[in-house]
């Protein structure tokens, strides 16, 4: 197949862009894309997707290697939101950019300009929402990706074809050494005033975060079916109650939640919640206008607060600090096997992910703050 003959492949210097389409609305614009994209290629393998991520051209016409391409993340991914989809989008996007700024048809691209592609990301380094290597990688990652992928169904390419190559398995030097950062935490006044900050119903969002260690999605998502029962909590006799939660990568697991936490719960939806709307009914967390609340719209207040304080927390450091603050303890107490009561509580498919707290508790300890302290006042002074 070459680019001349390629559907929804116009040629032009122009950047892409992406679309999605969510739900019935995926049936309605397999008729509406003009046959830009082969009804056989798309329908018997990708009608069931929740949502679909098009890369469009500069006309709005579908290009069809990326968006088969998404579309096969899609159908591949284990996740119940759409981020690797469009994360991966996004990166495509990236390199459709520098394409179009080299004047470049990417089915033309060569090995020389994937390296100078590197180099361009490397040199943005300082420049906002670019700030570590492992998003270069990632970019990096994802366009290596599709360039196999694409190879392998057709879309031949001279980049493809290198990439496929021994030459290229035996070299790979196309990546950055990743920065290593250790996760950050907030100190407990901090979060005391954020959490006088914060306005309902951000605030007892909040404090499920940081009480149970919930991401933000999982909050969100959260039902009122999901919550015990008050039989149940008066069943409680250690003070936590469990609850089932789908975790990153659509795992089902349970989180374990204080009775104090569910009670203040149970009376925001009786006294606080707004009336719902007709798709929020069983949602825990609803805005003014009743539907429930977003990621964005969450991590959108807690930047508001977070600013207002003078902190440079993001809202995930509130999953931060319930990690290394129950490390912390557990220590203390000298309770045995703490990676795996914190991997369990965190909902951690591993634990070597968990250990990375004991990176984070260690390095922000008082001993080594203190430690650092004095090796800087030993310093000359300016």
């Amino acid at each position: 197949m070459t680019a001349q003959n390629l559907p929804g492949s116009s040629i032009g210097s122009a950047p892409w862009t992406s679309l999605k389409i969510v739900g019935g609305d995926v049936g309605s614009w397999w008729s509406a894309s003009d046959g830009a994209l082969n009804d056989a290629d798309w329908r018997p393998r990708y009608k069931r997707l929740n949502s679909l991520h098009v890369i469009l051209d500069s006309t709005r016409r579908p290009v069809a290697a990326p968006s088969l391409f998404l579309a096969r993340i899609g159908l591949a991914t284990r996740g119940v939101t759409d981020d690797s989809v469009r994360t991966y989008a996004e990166c495509l996007i990236s390199w459709s950019k520098f394409c179009a700024d080299e004047k470049l048809y990417f089915l033309d691209a060569r090995e020389e300009d994937l390296q100078n592609f590197r180099l361009t990301l490397y040199n943005n380094l300082s420049a906002p929402r670019q700030r570590s290597t492992a998003g270069v990688n990632l970019k990096l990652k994802v366009v290596v990706e599709f360039y196999k992928w694409a190879q392998m169904q057709g879309f031949r390419t001279s980049l493809g074809g290198f990439l496929q190559s021994e030459e290229f398995d035996k070299r790979r030097a196309l990546g950055l050494r990743p920065t290593v950062r250790h996760p950050r935490g907030l100190g407990m006044e901090e979060v005391s005033r954020i959490l006088g900050l914060a306005k309902q119903p951000y605030r007892l969002a909040f404090k499920w975060a940081i009480t149970t260690g919930m991401r933000r999605a999982e909050i969100c998502r959260l039902r009122v079916s999901d919550l015990p029962s008050q039989a149940e909590i008066a069943l409680s006799d250690d003070g936590l109650v469990k609850l089932p939660v789908v975790r990153k990568g659509g795992r089902l697991t349970s989180v374990y939640a204080p009775v104090a936490l569910l009670e203040e719960t149970n009376w925001h939806i009786m006294t606080l919640r707004p009336a719902p709307q007709p798709n929020g009914e069983d949602y825990v967390f609803l805005n003014r206008r009743g539907s429930p609340v977003s990621r964005s719209s969450m991590s959108k207040h807690f930047r508001q607060c977070a600013n207002a304080i003078g902190s440079s927390a993001t809202l995930h450091w509130l999953r931060h600090t319930f990690a290394i603050q129950l490390l912390t303890i557990l220590e203390r107490s000298g309770s045995g096997n703490n990676i795996k009561i914190a991997q369990v509580l965190l909902g951690h498919a591993t634990s070597a992910t968990t250990e990375i707290y004991l990176e984070g508790m260690s390095v922000t300890s008082e001993a080594v703050i203190e430690a650092l302290s004095f090796l800087y006042g030993a310093g000359p002074n300016d």
